[in-house]
């Protein structure tokens, strides 16, 4: 784990109804965003998309930036609004907390100096 809990994210991918989506988790919190994974073909658009989803999210939860919403196959729910959803979920991980709220109270801890 990154020793910032902001810079620590996974990413995987999986398929729902033959479409490909990318699930995006903050390892400490496990606050996540699900996107469309077609057309990412390597990291730097991963990374750019993940980074522009992520900011839709946490516009709304009141953390960061708004954009577009697009469908999920027949649900009819968007990868944003399926963000959401999982935020809601309690996680055992996060003693029953929702990812949005542990997300919401993480800090960066101060390092100590360096010893010579």
């Amino acid at each position: 784990m990154h020793e910032n809990p902001f810079a620590d994210w996974s990413a995987t991918l999986f398929l729902a109804d033959r479409t490909q989506y990318v699930l995006v988790t903050n390892t400490t919190s496990l606050y996540s965003v699900v996107m469309f994974g077609r057309g990412i073909t390597g990291d730097s658009e991963l990374i750019k998309r993940a980074v522009s989803h992520l900011g839709e999210s946490m516009q709304d939860d009141g953390y960061h930036f708004l954009r577009e919403r697009a469908f999920l196959s027949e649900s009819e729910i968007s990868p944003y609004d399926a963000s959401f959803k999982l935020n809601e979920i309690p996680m055992s991980y996060q003693s029953y907390e929702v990812p949005r709220d542990a997300f919401g109270r993480m800090r960066i801890e101060p390092q100590p100096p360096a010893s010579e």
